[in-house]
């Protein structure tokens, strides 16, 4: 019996069949990796929103806290009208509480820079401003003992206001007796 050497039998790859094989290897993977920048402008898009909702409720918290000690406090909050947006940088802010800055103008605008890591994961701008409520769970109270607050959170604070990111809350306070 004859050996044979099963190698010289087989078919061999010619150089236009690996060169198609690569290109075709090369658009798939360019097309996995254009993914990536999409799916990171999501994350980052969706960490913001809930920093957005967790410092809303703080600074909700924060405003019932405070008012319960000194009702007066929210005199520091626009009545009837949002403030303008005119925050440009973040220089020169005073920090308040937790993630919340302000510039010290009292007009009811305020800077929301959450860090993790020494990395600003978010950087957006608080806007509140109040109403006076004439009825509190259908019982009519007096002038300026119930407000309802507003609140509008907008992201990235480097971007036009219009083009910005925006969340939007309300909460109402009734002066304790």
């Amino acid at each position: 019996m004859e050996k044979t050497n099963i190698l010289l039998n087989c078919k061999k790859f010619t150089l236009i069949e690996i060169v198609i094989a690569i290109a075709i290897l090369a658009i798939g993977v360019t097309s996995i990796m254009a993914l990536f920048p999409l799916g990171l402008h999501s994350t980052k898009n969706a960490i913001a929103q809930n920093y957005s909702a967790f410092e809303a409720e703080n600074i909700f918290a924060y405003l019932s806290r405070a008012s319960d000690n000194n009702w007066s406090i929210l005199n520091n909050i626009t009545l009837d009208t949002k403030p303008n947006s005119t925050f440009t940088d973040t220089a020169n802010l005073t920090k308040l509480e937790g993630n919340l800055w302000d510039d010290g103008n009292d007009d009811g605008r305020f800077v929301l820079q959450v860090q993790s890591n020494s990395v600003d994961d978010m950087t957006g701008e608080v806007l509140l401003w109040k109403k006076e409520l004439k009825n509190y769970a259908d019982t009519p109270v007096e002038t300026a003992d119930a407000y309802g607050i507003y609140m509008e959170i907008s992201w990235p604070i480097e971007k036009a206001y219009d083009k910005r990111k925006k969340n939007y809350y309300y909460m109402e306070l009734v002066k304790n007796e």
